[in-house]
């Protein structure tokens, strides 16, 4: 990799040398270029300075020597934006490492721990003629050793965990009897890997290094020599695909998800131009080789669907028509029930996707627009330079390739909301139907039947609100981004809490939808963070939930609430939130609180302050 233009501008232009250097680290094709940015950053920090980015401190403990491998993670964060502290422990000492309260990992205090577990635990010394019992009980114990730690990990020291397992070897001689036996190591590797993914807890991340080292080929992804000489864990060719899918992994953890996909029609979902060839025209199906690959593009398309992706359709094309090739074509896979959104006209893709993302009510952030047209994605970058586009090309055969590649849809995590979510978005478009066919606000509100359940969060309901805290961006008080691992250290503390709310009303259950983390300050609390649901806007959960945390105050002898609006491109709406809810210059005087009146009903018991509208007070207000 040749660095020179990336050095020139430490200092001609060093306001560039940042944004370049990202640029060369996305251009990266070996570990040995990640050494080098490596080296180039350290000299930049004392010229050009170091770079406002997100900063981290990221620990790798477990079985192997972990120099030079941290210098190309290092690298790696860099090209995602992240100054990362790396702390590197000692080979085969994270047990002690993570026990110890003296250690020095402890004091280090990293909101990060990568862990690749002891080759040791998988010395395999029985032969093949073990019993099948006996070589499942030695999965489970390597399984609990390794998750074990890992809860140690989380509760000593708060930190998300990044799980590495085993790469696979590619000179087993064992030949067919290789998968026919747990005995074999490579069989008892892929169990004991299987049964990490299956049992790690939600605040484990697995990075796959059996994935990769099989992309990348067993063979090329060990070095025999460098594990007997120094105890490197892997190849530099492995070593490169590990630091750079930790890097992404670490940067997601901060990272909204992207929500929504939105397809273009005409050689996107089938080929052909749709109001030239007709419904039956197209091409789409097992009829011909291009006809299947769509098949095979729209199929994929809907297991994101299942997934919780919403999927939007933006096309120039005629409506009617469109619609009823969804109907009416034999070989869709897609069905207008799957759609989110469906926009056909003949304007500017730039204001249907801007239009979409009002109804739907999500930031163009959650978008990623999919085009077989470069034309159609340049107009759409530079209208709305916050949606991901993806130019799909000539060849249907590459589309599920290319889409996949921007990696948009990788999950966060998989909870009933995510598979729900389809579902909860046609419910809201009835909601939106109701509210468009009646013209008093009240009777909407009322008509909905609305009932809350408002609760101290319980540790069922963390990997929930760490998600909700992640995705949502409009309704976001303080703009803060808390992982699992900080939510559950926050709620340890002394004096702190943890307020959920969970809503349904005559069309479906909404789940939990709103969160408030509280700390205890002298006689009072501090909102640190407070998240809702953009889909339960306007429907008066802002005021129940007040009421719920004054009832909170009152029980705990908290004689105000503090809290602070910190404002960001995308929060605005709430801007006007605290003084609409009582709150004087931040804060709300608790003794002096008046129960905001709300059409919600069913709060639970130790929560429920909310004085109910019924004929009489809706009389009075008037």
């Amino acid at each position: 990799m040749n660095l020179d233009h990336l050095k020139a501008l430490r200092n001609a232009k060093p306001e560039e040398y940042w944004s370049e250097y990202r640029r060369m680290v996305g251009l990266a094709l070996s570990f040995s270029d990640l050494f080098a940015l490596k080296r180039e950053a350290d000299r930049a920090k004392a010229i050009v300075g170091r770079a406002d980015w997100l900063a981290l401190r990221l620990a790798l403990i477990g079985g192997a020597n972990f120099r030079p491998f941290c210098d190309g993670v290092e690298a790696a964060l860099l090209g995602e934006g992240i100054r990362a502290e790396i702390w590197v422990g000692e080979i085969d000492r994270q047990v002690w490492e993570v026990n110890d309260p003296q250690s020095e990992l402890v004091g280090f205090r990293p909101d990060v721990v990568a862990f690749f577990p002891s080759e040791n635990l998988l010395r395999w010394e029985d032969g093949l003629r073990v019993a099948e019992s006996v070589s499942r009980g030695r999965v489970n114990q390597v399984v609990e050793e390794t998750l074990g730690l890992c809860q140690r990990i989380f509760d000593h020291l708060g930190a998300e965990v990044l799980l590495l397992n085993y790469p696979l070897f590619g000179d087993c001689d064992l030949g067919p009897y290789r998968n026919r036996q747990l005995g074999s190591l490579w069989a008892f590797r892929k169990m004991v890997n299987l049964e990490l993914g299956l049992r790690a807890p939600a605040f484990v991340r697995v990075c796959d290094l059996e994935f990769l080292s099989a992309r990348l080929g067993t063979d090329l992804s060990r070095d025999a020599r460098g594990w007997l000489e120094s105890r490197q864990p892997f190849s530099q060719e492995l070593m490169f695909g590990a630091a750079k899918e930790l890097a992404h992994m670490i940067s997601r953890l901060r990272q909204t998800p992207k929500k929504v996909l939105v397809l273009d029609l005409d050689n996107t979902l089938w080929g052909g131009i749709l109001g030239e060839e007709g419904v039956e025209g197209v091409e789409l199906g097992h009829n011909s080789a291009r006809g299947e690959a769509f098949k095979g593009f729209q199929s994929y398309v809907k297991t994101l669907a299942q997934r919780g992706i919403l999927l939007v359709v933006c096309s120039k094309n005629d409506d009617s028509l469109a619609r009823e090739a969804f109907v009416n074509h034999p070989e869709m896979v897609l069905k207008m029930d799957d759609l989110a959104g469906f926009s056909v006209n003949w304007g500017p893709k730039s204001e249907a996707i801007a239009s979409i993302a009002r109804q739907l009510a999500l930031g163009l952030e959650s978008f990623v627009f999919v085009d077989d047209n470069p034309a159609e994605i340049a107009e759409v970058n530079l209208a709305l330079p916050e949606v991901a586009t993806v130019v799909l090309g000539d060849d249907p055969v590459d589309f599920v390739r290319r889409l996949q590649r921007g990696r948009h849809f990788e999950p966060h995590s998989l909870l009933e909301e995510d598979f729900e979510r389809g579902q909860l978005y046609h419910q809201q478009r009835q909601r939106k139907d109701l509210k468009t066919s009646v013209s008093d606000l009240k009777f909407y509100l009322r008509s909905l039947e609305m009932v809350a359940e408002v609760q101290v969060a319980g540790a069922c309901d963390l990997p929930r609100v760490a998600q909700l805290i992640g995705k949502s961006n409009q309704f976001n008080l303080t703009a803060k981004r808390r992982t699992l691992g900080e939510i559950q250290t926050l709620l340890k503390s002394e004096g702190s809490a943890g307020v959920t709310v969970r809503l349904r009303d005559r069309f479906g259950d909404q789940g939990l939808i709103a969160a408030v983390l509280l700390v205890e300050s002298g006689q009072g609390a501090a909102i640190d963070t407070w998240v809702m649901s953009c889909r339960v806007l306007g429907r008066q959960v802002e005021e129940l939930t007040v009421n719920a945390l004054v009832a909170l105050a009152e029980r705990r002898g908290w004689r105000w609430i503090r809290a602070n609006y910190v404002e960001t491109a995308k929060n605005r709406l709430v801007k006007e939130l605290l003084p609409n809810m009582g709150f004087v210059e931040g804060e709300l005087d608790v003794l002096g609180f008046t129960p905001r009146s709300t059409f919600i009903v069913g709060s639970s018991g130790e929560f429920d302050r909310s004085p109910r509208v019924n004929s009489q007070t809706e009389e009075m207000s008037r």
